[in-house]
């Protein structure tokens, strides 16, 4: 809440607090932000495909039907207490459900229609591997759900799926090359606690041709850094809020090391906090970069491409 209150403060807005007994608190945030044109939906191309979301979960359903809307997929959701619900004689192109049914409705799909691209969600880290399931089952996502792991999976196996931002941007298809180039093979120290902001991370490079070593606070990450020989990573990502040691600390201690490799090695600070105090104290740890969540795919690939060809020079 106070970093809500200055951010407000700093875009001078105005934030304010209703309670009652009993009922809950509301906030009430009030900017002036100017309108901008909206831009046609990159995946206008999706449009023809339709999809079927089984989850007795609001919350889920709700997450996997904001997931498809962004990848312009028209879709319906269907209430998981009757049995019949995914036999109806309508066409889907993509199922989503929870694993609860997940027998059958492969069942259904191996009878029926085998192009139909089967999508289970889970909120168990420990059933994400897909040889716990039936084969007509394509891809498991966590639960809070990716739309990158959603746009993965459908990009590997359902027909007709498109992406069109390459074709309208042909800038961004040659960054994506030069990335392409420059981050393959590289390795990664990710310095991050919060499990949902790793696997963020891990989609947003995952077509880079990466390995990225996780390490959950900042003692961990100097003990794999220290443990690994020189040039073993080539870039560290470090969250600056962590239990144990932050990432102010580890950096410090990481330049403190007396090696050419240690001094040098880029450190790029991600933190939910943009204020000038905290960008000036990175700076002072020996970081050289500074990304914001939520951390954007295009920056955050721009950065890592450029602190390595810096790094090269």
């Amino acid at each position: 809440m106070p970093i809500s209150k200055r951010i407000v403060d700093a875009a001078g807005g105005s934030i304010t607090v209703k309670t009652k007994k009993g009922a809950g608190t509301e906030f009430i945030i009030k900017l002036q932000i100017e309108a901008v044109k909206g831009t046609e939906n990159r995946y206008s191309g999706n449009k023809c495909l339709s999809a079927l979301i089984i989850n007795n979960n609001r919350s889920h359903s709700a997450q996997i039907a904001e997931a498809l809307e962004k990848l312009g997929i028209t879709f319906c959701s269907y209430d998981n207490k009757h049995d019949d619900g995914f036999t109806a004689d309508r066409h889907f192109d993509i199922i989503v459900s929870d694993a609860d049914r997940v027998n059958k409705i492969a069942e259904y799909i191996g009878k029926n229609d085998n192009n139909i691209t089967y999508i289970v969600t889970t909120e168990n880290q420990s059933d994400l591997s897909l040889s716990k399931y039936p084969g007509a089952v394509k891809g498991v996502c966590l639960i809070p759900l990716l739309t990158f792991d959603l746009k993965r999976i459908l990009s590997e196996h359902c027909k007709g799926f498109t992406d069109n931002f390459s074709d309208n941007n042909p800038g961004h298809c040659d960054e994506l090359d030069n990335s392409s180039r420059t981050l393959s093979g590289k390795y990664i120290l990710l310095a991050e606690d919060v499990e949902v902001n790793v696997q963020i991370v891990k989609a947003m490079l995952a077509k880079y041709n990466v390995n990225i070593e996780v390490a959950a606070n900042g003692r961990k990450a100097l003990e794999m850094f220290c443990r690994n020989p020189d040039y073993y990573y080539d870039i560290i990502l470090m969250d600056l809020r962590m239990p144990l040691m932050d990432g102010f600390q580890c950096a410090k201690e990481i330049r403190n090391i007396r090696s050419e490799y240690a001094k040098t090695v880029p450190i790029i600070a991600m933190t939910a906090s943009a204020f000038s105090e905290d960008v000036n104290k990175a700076k002072q740890c020996g970081m050289t970069a500074f990304l914001t969540k939520p951390v954007n795919s295009d920056e955050l690939s721009r950065t890592l491409t450029q602190a390595v060809s810096e790094e090269n020079v």
